[in-house]
């Protein structure tokens, strides 16, 4: 009976070998796009990627995987988005530092918060459970008021303005020198 105790135990220490320990990456964990007038927009980026801590074996095509899922989620408020670039990105476990750039955008159309989160799902070719990550986005809309004009302002008139402005002082210098020499 100890034998196959022993036995079981080998087995099962050879087989979490053979499996690579792959995790999925997303950095940065949150993303804060301040405050931004309504109608401007700010893209930044979030990088997918892999690591491999070097335990297990990398067998073939068992230690590939890829981004089955990309999406914003617990999202509170308008304007963010995010582009599918990386949807469907193969990432190996034999190139640990292979990256896929996600850009993720806050583009208000009204005054507010913009919160959410940005959802990767990755899934590796093993049939392991896929692996999620995810980063917080956060983003401030204001309503962008033009200041109101100063009242000691001297206004500028312009090249037309200023030409018909010489053109009336220029008329009214001769009709006032007509007068002084009669």
């Amino acid at each position: 009976m100890r034998k196959r105790l022993i036995t079981a135990c080998g087995l099962f220490l050879a087989s979490s070998a053979a499996m690579a320990d792959i995790e999925l990456v997303l950095t940065p964990p949150a993303i804060d796009y301040g405050t931004l007038a309504v109608g401007n927009s700010v893209t930044e980026n979030a990088s997918i990627g892999i690591t491999f801590d070097g335990n297990g074996a990398l067998d073939g095509n068992a230690n590939n995987g890829s981004v089955t899922s990309i999406s914003l989620i617990n999202v509170s408020g308008s304007g963010l988005s995010v582009s599918q670039a990386c949807a469907g990105t193969t990432f190996s476990a034999a190139s640990p530092g292979d990256t896929c750039a996600v850009e993720v955008t806050c583009a208000p159309l009204a005054a507010g918060s913009a919160t959410g989160q940005l959802e990767v799902e990755f899934t590796l070719d093993n049939g392991a459970s896929p692996d999620v990550a995810t980063v917080d986005l956060s983003c401030d809309a204001v309503e962008y008021v033009s200041p109101p004009p100063d009242p000691n302002a001297i206004p500028v008139m312009g090249v037309v303005g200023l030409g018909i402005l010489g053109s009336l002082l220029g008329a009214l210098a001769a009709v006032g020198l007509g007068r002084k020499r009669r």
